[in-house]
Order: C-alpha cells, then structure tokens, then sequence
C-alpha cells in the first residue's frame, strides 16, 4: 500500500469510488437506523456487516495471492529462460 502525502488522497480505508462510499454510507445507516432499536435490532445488523466485511477480505486475499503466485511463476519462468540461454550459449562456446 502506497503512503500519500498529499492532503488531496483520500485516507486508504475510504473508499476509491462513488458506489462503494454510496454502500458505505447506506451501511451506517442501517447500523444507525438499528442502533435506535436497541441490541434486538443492533445484532443482526452488525453481523451482515461483519458477513459483508469478511466476505470482501476473503475475496480481496485470494485475489491477491492469486496475482502473487502468477507473479512470481513468471519470474520462475524467466529465470529458466535465461538459464536455459546462458547454457546453449556455455556450450556453443566450448563447441569451437
């Protein structure tokens, strides 16, 4: 995660786009809505959020380490590549 310096970046826990902050704003709504109910009310809504919120990580972390192990195939991958070339290279060499 990149640090911004500026006073023009939103803070990282903000969300980038207009429909995610929309979402935000209707969930503190709804936790406000269902605190003014009391903890009958209050519980179920902040478990949909916990759900919610968890749910994001999950798919969040399993992007990313998804990316991550392409990533670093791809660097493997080139690692043999060159490998592989520094050693016909080595033996076209020993061969004159």
């Amino acid at each position: 995660m990149s640090i911004c310096v500026s006073h023009s970046c939103p803070p990282p826990w903000r969300a980038p786009n207009e429909l995610a902050s929309r979402l935000n704003k209707e969930v503190i709504v709804d936790i406000a809505i269902a605190a003014r109910g009391g903890m009958e009310t209050l519980r179920p809504a902040l478990q949909r959020l916990y759900v919610t919120t968890a749910s994001a990580c999950r798919d969040a972390l399993k992007s990313f380490l998804e990316g991550y192990q392409e990533g670093i195939q791809q660097i493997m991958e080139e690692k043999e590549d060159s490998s592989k070339a520094q050693q016909e290279g080595c033996t076209d060499k020993n061969s004159t």
